[in-house]
C-alpha cells in the first residue's frame, strides 16, 4: 500500500513541477517575443554625451509678408519656395527632405473650430509619423506650423531632427507692424463723392482677420465707416458695383482655392443689407434635380437687381434675380443655355 501511495504522490509531485515548469517556459518565451517587438532605441539628442547643435553660422530669413516672423536655418540649405503664407526650404544635397512653415492666425483657428489646413493628416497620423516632423511655435496670437517631411518615405535620423527642433528655437516675431491693403477699389456715391471699397489686413497669413471699410477720399483712418470682418484663407476678393448715378450697392465676394467663400450685399454707406447665408438658402433647391452644383455673380441686371449665375453638374446654365435693396430672391431658376 505504501508503495502505491509513494507512486501516487510522486505523480503529483512531477505533475507540479512539470506545470511550473510549463509556465516559467511560458514567461520567458513572452520576454523574448516582446523583446523582438520593441523598436530599437534611438540614442538621445543633446544629451549629456551629446554636444549642442553649433548654429552660429546660420543665415537668418526675414520676409516681412510672412507674417512678421524670422529664423535662422543652416547656410547651405536654400529657399526653394515662398508666397504670403509660407515657406519651403530644401536640404542641399538630400533634395527630398524639406522643412516648411506655416504663419497662421490661432485665435482665429480657434473661432473657426478647425485644424489649420497644412495640419490635418500629414502630421496627425500615426502611420506616418517617422518620415514626418511636425512642430508648433506660438507667437501671441499667431502660431507657426513647421513641418519636416522626407518624400522618399525614408525615416527623419536623429541629426535631421536635431536641426529641426534647434531651427524651431530660433523662430521669433520680428516685431514689425503692418497693414496690407488687398483691395481698394473706388467708386462714386449717389452724391458724386469719391469713395472707396477699402479691404487691408495686419498681415496675409493664414486665417488672418480681414477688415472691409467704406471710405471717403482723403478721410483720417478713424472716418473710415467698417463694414464687416471676415477670417478667410484667400486674399483674393471682388466687388461688384451697382451701375448709374442712383444709390450704390456693392455685392462683395471673397473667393478661396475651390471656389465662392462667403458673399455680402452692403450699401454706398457701408451698411450690411445681407450675408450669403441668407440670400442662398435655397437657391440650389431651385435646380435640386440636376445638382451638384456651383454658383457665381453674375451681373447687375438693373440699378437694383443682380443676378446669380448657377451651373449644374448636367451642363445647364441658370440665372436667379435679387433684390438689392432687400437681398431676397425675386425670380425663379432662369434657363440661359445648355454648356
Amino acid at each position: 500500500m505504501n508503495f502505491f501511495k509513494n507512486l501516487q504522490t510522486g505523480r503529483k509531485l512531477f505533475g507540479i513541477v512539470l506545470l511550473i515548469s510549463v509556465a516559467i517556459t511560458g514567461v520567458l518565451f513572452g520576454f523574448v517575443f516582446l523583446a523582438k517587438q520593441q523598436p530599437k532605441q534611438e540614442p538621445a539628442i543633446g544629451g549629456s554625451d551629446s554636444p549642442p547643435l553649433d548654429i552660429s553660422d546660420w543665415q537668418t530669413y526675414r520676409n516681412p509678408k510672412l507674417g512678421g516672423i524670422v529664423f535662422q536655418y543652416p547656410i547651405a540649405w536654400v529657399v526653394d519656395y515662398q508666397d504670403k503664407r509660407a515657406v519651403a526650404l530644401n536640404h542641399p544635397g538630400k533634395e527630398t527632405l524639406s522643412i516648411s512653415l506655416f504663419v497662421f492666425n490661432y485665435e482665429n483657428i480657434l473661432k473657426l473650430g478647425r485644424a489649420p489646413a497644412p495640419l490635418d493628416d500629414r502630421c496627425l497620423s500615426e502611420e506616418i509619423k517617422t518620415y514626418h516632423l511636425c512642430g508648433t511655435v506660438a507667437l501671441g496670437e499667431r502660431a507657426v506650423l513647421a513641418r519636416m517631411r522626407n518624400t522618399d518615405l525614408l525615416p527623419i535620423v536623429p541629426a535631421e531632427k536635431e536641426l529641426f527642433e534647434a531651427m524651431l528655437s530660433t523662430i521669433k516675431d520680428s516685431g514689425e507692424q503692418h497693414q496690407i491693403v488687398l483691395l481698394s477699389q473706388p467708386f462714386l456715391d449717389a452724391q458724386g463723392t469719391q469713395k472707396r471699397i477699402h479691404v487691408q489686413t495686419p498681415s496675409t497669413i493664414m486665417y488672418e482677420s480681414e477688415q472691409v471699410y467704406i471710405l471717403s477720399e482723403g478721410d483720417p483712418e478713424e472716418l473710415w465707416i467698417p463694414v464687416f470682418e471676415t477670417i478667410s484663407d484667400t486674399g483674393e476678393y471682388r466687388a461688384e458695383v451697382s451701375p448709374g448715378s442712383e444709390k450704390k450697392f456693392i455685392y462683395f465676394i471673397t473667393y478661396s482655392a475651390i471656389g465662392q467663400e462667403n458673399a455680402v450685399l452692403f450699401d454706398e454707406e457701408g451698411s450690411v443689407i445681407a450675408h450669403h447665408e441668407e440670400m442662398f438658402a435655397d437657391i440650389l433647391d431651385l435646380v435640386k434635380g440636376e445638382c451638384q452644383c456651383g454658383y457665381d455673380f453674375r451681373k447687375w441686371e438693373t440699378a437694383r437687381e443682380f443676378s446669380i449665375e448657377i451651373r449644374t453638374a448636367k451642363g445647364n446654365k441658370y440665372k436667379v434675380l435679387y433684390d438689392a435693396m432687400s437681398g431676397e430672391r425675386i425670380s425663379e431658376a432662369i434657363f440661359l443655355e445648355k454648356l
